[in-house]
């Protein structure tokens, strides 16, 4: 036969796991309606029970950068340091293999000299004709080109749009 006690302990244990798996519903309603990169660094600090503080001591960043590339306000332009710290977060919160990328994302870490060499390529033009195309400096075009700098979001954007008019995509022309 039970006992009242028995039964008490187990209501307590019910009671837990209720809380558990309620916890991790909301964790994860967060990343289903947040697919952003912020989104997801935020659903796997919660996963590992890390505060924002815990995570920045371990990635060496301020609190207030990692609510920065929780919110998205780091990768409007990557360059080599945030992708740096972007791979250290991964690695602490153990989302290397998991993390769902972007088509800007993708371009940037895979080099986008290699994509646009291959965009000037396809269209049969120079990289001047390109940077008008574009509406950016040829500098600018040739600083990508050789990638010492990173385009920005908006501009892979507007660049996609071009190509999807055209029946190509940015991400796909490596």
């Amino acid at each position: 036969m039970v006992t009242d006690n028995e039964i008490k302990e187990l209501l307590i244990k019910v009671k837990e796991n209720a809380k558990i798996k309620l916890t991790k519903f909301k964790v994860n309603e967060v990343i289903l309606k947040n697919k952003t990169l912020g989104g997801q660094i935020q659903y796997y600090r919660k996963l590992n029970n890390m505060t924002q503080e815990d995570l920045a001591s371990r990635v060496n960043l301020s609190r207030d950068a990692i609510i920065k590339y929780e919110n998205n306000k780091e990768n409007k332009q990557l360059n080599m340091q945030t992708m740096k710290n972007y791979y250290s977060i991964f690695k602490v919160l153990k989302m290397e293999n998991s993390i769902e990328l972007t088509g800007y994302e993708k371009f940037i870490l895979k080099g986008q000299s290699s994509a646009l060499r291959n965009i000037i390529s396809i269209l049969g033009i120079t990289q001047k004709s390109f940077a008008k195309l574009v509406d950016k400096p040829y500098t600018t075009v040739k600083e990508w080109m050789q990638d010492r700098v990173n385009m920005s979001k908006n501009t892979f954007e507007h660049i996609e749009n071009i190509l999807n008019e055209n029946g190509y995509s940015l991400v796909n022309l490596k």
